[in-house]
């Protein structure tokens, strides 16, 4: 090393400072008193060897106080040689051992400063204190009362301080409290929402926290993450005992043990308290937006007896809701649930109040909570936000009776036509005073006086736009029970059985085109499961109307579900729903389909078995009047069941029910409504005899003295009895009907 002769004047100097750098008394701190938390940086300072050649050199110090703690110390030289910084590097380490140590004059004057680099430690040393001689002393730090965390609470804890609008706290430790809670925790109140599939309930509500079951369903526990506060000698108190291995009749242990405390313990914006007997405050801190938005109620909704909707901005999103509260006018308080009554579109609510109501997913709904709110008005829907304000909504819905089995509506199908007329029945107490007040065609309102016209019970509709073959519902309302509604079809023309599925091959009569057929198709069943997804008449049968084994349903995030797995020797039994025209149900199978086997020819299943079944039926007969004839629907049914047409004529034998035969003649309703008049073989009293090919209605009718004839007989009849244009009619009971065996050659069945 290189040393220089220095002046006598700047040894005595420096011998001076160093002197005077241990004297404690000039500082504005004592030795054990904490600096003031802030940066410091020192005016430069020698470092050099008295009564030496050695030149030195100037260091400067900078270094924070944080919490009451030395850090980020650093060392810097203006003026020294680079033949010098390894006596820098050396003072480095040696000064910086003071970092997380107490920013006190007795830390720094307790550092060892004679080994290594000495006098450059010795000289950073004396920089630190002098910027120590000018800090403020830190100020006492008061001694923390409360702390705060974090805690997952079921649904029961989060809400009892909110239902019962607790605002007491309570800060002795009480064990042997009773649960008070517990009645909210009961079967059908606040407990757990069971989800049936596998991904609403982990992925719809950050705000919550759940338990996922082996098949990978679940349940929604209560709210995740919940700002709370307690008394630090309750909760001291607490951990020892159960520390101990104590226990408590309440939540209280379990909700500390579970408590995850703040970093820094930083007071949240809103928080509930937790008391010594297990309970929890209502919220505290935070505050409330009033928001505008338009709330309505109905009494028809998929998941639950009442469904609250609100149009308006300002709602939060299910990502922000803790939970929600609904007030009504008598100062009553109900919580909602997340995935029961609160949806992923938040502005969507409902709830039961019935026993047994089934949501669309199989679930039996909770109703036990809400029980007694019928008859009351809801004023508010109170939003609890997560970490925010509350939205609060004021309304004023009245929660009108639920009807029961006294109250129904119903309305017959009929073929669709301009003109077309149905009939409406609505049986409910005479208090309740229904109106028909809508009519949908799918989610489409229609326009009264526009697509219907309504005289009395019956609605008429006219071909417009909107109206068409399809399913329809008819609503009525009342100002003191719940809506009610009538579900009916306005068809086509085509027969049942009209649709057919033969070998996987969808077979549609020639005037209906597919995508008509695919657009009608409201549910699909695969071995009676039904489908969920869209468009599935056209994803299973396709553009060639032939089932696609491989077809796969496409749900969320791209994931594919195969609708048939049993693989090639499989078989599956599939049904296709349609609204407005022939339902239809087959069994297919990938495997290769059999040859249609041909038409039996005559000579073949000579001992084939046939029924007759004849059922009187309440039927005009143009020209005579009611007591002149009777009329009966007769048909052959084979050992199965299955209506069929006999090959060749069979005997028919019918016991008339009132009508005493006089002058009798028995006549025939051909498919285009004509008649036909059909010889009688013998009349035994009330017992007639005679001989058909053909099976269908028929009229036995006396011929009276005057000109009713035969001149009606071959003249169509019009259509009278529900406007429906197919050959319908009303099953007035068993009648007289009597089973005939036959046998048959040949038989074709009638779908």
């Amino acid at each position: 090393m290189v040393r220089m002769r220095k002046r006598p004047l700047a040894i005595l100097l420096s011998c001076a400072m160093l002197v005077s750098a241990g004297v404690q008394g000039a500082y504005a701190i004592t030795g054990e008193e904490v600096a003031a938390d802030k940066s410091y940086t020192s005016a430069p300072v020698r470092a050099e060897e008295p009564v030496s050649s050695w030149t030195g050199y100037s260091v400067s110090v900078s270094f924070d106080v944080k919490d009451g703690k030395f850090a980020n110390i650093n060392i810097t030289s203006a003026d020294m040689k680079s033949y010098n910084s390894g006596f820098k590097e050396a003072a480095d380490k040696r000064i910086k051992t003071l970092e997380g140590k107490p920013a006190t004059l007795a830390t720094v004057n307790g550092l060892d400063a004679r080994t290594g680099a000495t006098y450059t430690t010795k000289a950073s040393k004396s920089a630190i204190l002098s910027e120590l001689a000018k800090a403020d002393a830190a100020k006492p730090i008061e001694e923390t009362k409360t702390l705060y965390g974090k805690v997952n609470l079921p649904y029961a804890d989060f809400y009892y301080g909110e239902l019962k609008n607790l605002t007491a706290v309570s800060n002795e430790l009480n064990a042997e409290a009773v649960d008070k809670a517990a009645s909210l925790r009961a079967d059908g109140m606040y407990d757990a929402v069971t989800s049936s599939t596998k991904n609403k309930f982990k992925s719809f509500f950050p705000t919550t926290y759940n338990s996922v079951n082996e098949d990978g369903t679940g349940k929604i526990l209560g709210v995740k993450d919940v700002d709370v506060a307690i008394d630090k000698a309750l909760y001291d108190k607490v951990k020892k005992a159960i520390a101990d291995g104590k226990t408590s009749k309440n939540p209280l242990f379990d909700i500390v043990k579970n408590m995850k405390l703040n970093q820094d313990n930083e007071q949240p914006k809103e928080y509930k308290v937790i008391n010594g007997d297990g309970t929890l405050t209502a919220t505290k801190g935070g505050g409330t937006i009033k928001n505008p938005a338009k709330a309505t109620i109905s009494t028809i909704n998929r998941y639950g007896n009442y469904g609250l909707k609100l149009e308006g901005d300002g709602i939060p999103a299910a990502k922000d809701i803790d939970g929600v509260i609904l007030k009504t006018s008598d100062g009553s308080m109900y919580a909602m649930k997340h995935l029961e009554n609160i949806w992923v579109k938040t502005n969507e609510i409902s709830f039961a109040i019935k026993p047994n109501f089934v949501e669309p997913h199989g679930n039996h709904v909770n109703y036990k909570a809400y029980s007694d709110i019928e008859g009351k008005t809801i004023t508010e829907v109170r939003y609890l936000v997560h970490n925010g304000d509350d939205v609060v909504v004021k309304t004023s819905l009245l929660c009108k009776k639920i009807p029961g089995a006294d109250a129904s509506a119903s309305i017959n199908n009929a073929v669709f036509s301009d003109g077309v007329s149905v009939t409406s029945k609505v049986n409910a107490p005479a208090t309740a005073a229904y109106k028909l007040s809508a009519i949908k065609k799918g989610k489409a309102v229609l326009e009264e006086g526009k697509d219907y016209t309504v005289s009395g019970d019956n609605i008429t509709f006219k071909k417009t736009d909107n109206t068409g073959i399809g399913a329809y519902t008819a609503i009525y309302t009342s100002e003191t029970y719940g809506d009610i509604q009538a579900n009916f079809q306005l068809k086509s023309h085509h027969a049942d059985g009209s649709v057919k599925i033969e070998g996987n091959k969808l077979v549609l009569p020639s005037d209906l085109d597919k995508d008509t057929y695919y657009a009608s198709i409201s549910n699909v069943l695969v071995d009676g499961t039904p489908l969920r997804g869209r468009d599935l008449a056209k994803l299973i049968f396709g553009d060639d109307q032939t089932v696609n084994f491989n077809a796969e349903i496409q749900g969320k995030g791209g994931v594919k579900t195969p609708i048939f797995t049993k693989g090639e020797n499989g078989s599956y039994d599939i049904e296709l729903i349609s609204d407005g025209y022939p339902s239809v149900k087959a069994r297919i199978s990938p495997k290769k389909q059999e040859e249609p086997k041909p038409e039996p020819k005559p000579g073949n299943n000579d001992n084939v078995q046939l029924t007759a079944k004849i059922k009187k039926v309440n039927k005009e007969l143009k020209g005579y009047k009611s007591g002149e004839y009777e009329a009966y629907d007769i048909y052959f049914v084979n050992a199965n069941g299955d209506r069929v047409k006999p090959n060749g004529k069979q005997r028919v034998t019918v016991e008339l029910k009132n009508l005493v035969p006089n002058n009798l003649n028995i006549f025939h309703e051909k498919k285009d409504g004509t008649l036909e008049k059909i010889p009688v073989l013998s009349v035994n009293g009330k017992t007639v005899t005679f001989e058909n090919d053909d099976f269908s209605v028929y009229y036995f009718a006396n011929l009276s003295p005057r000109a009713n004839g035969t001149g009606n007989v071959n003249r169509p009849r019009p259509n009278t009895f529900d406007g429906s244009g197919i050959a319908g009619f009303t099953m007035l009971g068993a009648g007289a009907a009597i089973a005939l065996i036959a046998l048959s050659r040949r038989k074709r069945t009638v779908k």
